[in-house]
């Protein structure tokens, strides 16, 4: 991959990155202890390893997608990229190997299926972009999938609000933040990509 045009915003890139590593080494430290939270145990027995490779894959995409946002050397942007793709899928193929045993039945299988698929998707697309050296296009797809990424961290912003608001209803939180952890990420990710474009598009026509 080539080189992206920095996201603007330092602040808030400092606050994602301090977000992001703290998310990934609490998912590493559960990884390395085999002991997620007590609502998940069952499911992780049923698939030890793949729940190990998904929380590894996700920890390391949400680092690196991170750093991708800041200004990069092209040879450093090039190999982390390659290391984000592989992460993605990694961590993807077996969060679909996972959504059959998802705690709370169909809604989290659809919920955290469907996160599966568009992660995926939206990282392929990426790369696909890259390699055709659509630069622009490339740009677009990542900050998709990196909005995706970030559903790692939405994930457990929303579990404490909602189990506090449902008074510990575990199935309702659970079934719910199957699909709030990544629906308005991507919502919000197209929302300032379409906010960056009209931008874009208004200086073209006032220097034309």
């Amino acid at each position: 991959m080539d080189r992206l045009k920095p996201v603007k915003g330092r602040k808030a890139l400092r606050v994602l990155l301090v977000l992001a590593a703290l998310v990934a080494a609490y998912a590493l430290v559960v990884a390395v202890s085999g002991y997620p939270p007590p609502q998940l145990r069952p499911s992780f027995a049923l698939r030890a390893a793949a729940f190990r490779v998904h929380i590894v894959g996700g920890a390391v995409a949400l680092v690196i997608g991170a750093l991708q946002l800041r200004p990069a050397s092209r040879g450093r942007h090039r190999w982390l990229g390659r290391l984000y793709v592989a992460s993605v899928a990694a961590g993807m193929g077996a969060a679909l190997l996972l959504t059959p045993f998802t705690d709370q039945g169909m809604t989290t299988h659809l919920g955290f299926g469907a996160l599966a698929v568009a992660w995926g998707a939206t990282t392929g697309l990426a790369f696909l972009r890259a390699r055709q050296r659509q630069f622009a296009r490339h740009r677009e797809w990542i900050i998709r999938s990196y909005a995706l990424t970030c559903a790692g961290i939405t994930l457990r912003i929303w579990l404490p609000l909602l189990m506090l608001f449902s008074r510990g209803d575990w199935p309702f939180t659970y079934q719910l933040v199957a699909w709030l952890c990544w629906v308005p990420n991507l919502v919000a990710a197209e929302l300032w990509l379409r906010r960056s474009a009209a931008a874009r598009e208004s200086q073209a026509a006032e220097l034309g």
